[in-house]
């Protein structure tokens, strides 16, 4: 079980939290945007996919008062998705890519920024859970 928090230029933060021995399965995405919210939940049957109208607005632009925020909370939208099958689309995705000479979206490079950040999560937890770069060669 691992709690592991990457951050990315520009201020993103993901929080991933992962494990096999947890006895619920969830494959659970949830993106926080400064308008709106996407909560993507592949075991969900109804709705995988889910906008939420949801956030926090300054009441006042101005110095006085700068710090109060008002809680917006609106629709929810779930619009429908197409049903494949994962794996099936991936193949495709490739064999499309090697047919047409095109990079495909995950390519050799995309697969070496996973593992550098696979080694500074468990070069992290050798360490007790300190802070740890992502080498993934100057890319």
């Amino acid at each position: 079980m691992a709690f592991v928090t990457v951050g990315y230029p520009g201020g993103v933060l993901a929080h991933m939290h992962v494990s096999w021995l947890d006895p619920s399965k969830t494959r659970r995405t949830t993106v926080v945007g400064s308008k709106q919210m996407l909560v993507y939940d592949d075991m969900d049957a109804e709705a995988k996919l889910r906008v939420y109208d949801k956030g926090a607005d300054k009441l006042y632009e101005d110095a006085y008062g700068a710090w109060q925020y008002k809680l917006r909370d609106g629709v929810v939208h779930a619009p429908t998705l197409e049903v494949a099958e994962p794996l099936g689309v991936e193949l495709r995705h490739f064999l499309d890519a090697a047919d047409t000479g095109t990079r495909p979206r995950t390519d050799g490079w995309n697969g070496v920024d996973v593992v550098a950040v696979l080694e500074a999560v468990d070069a992290s937890l050798r360490a007790g859970g300190a802070q740890m770069k992502v080498d993934n060669g100057g890319r």
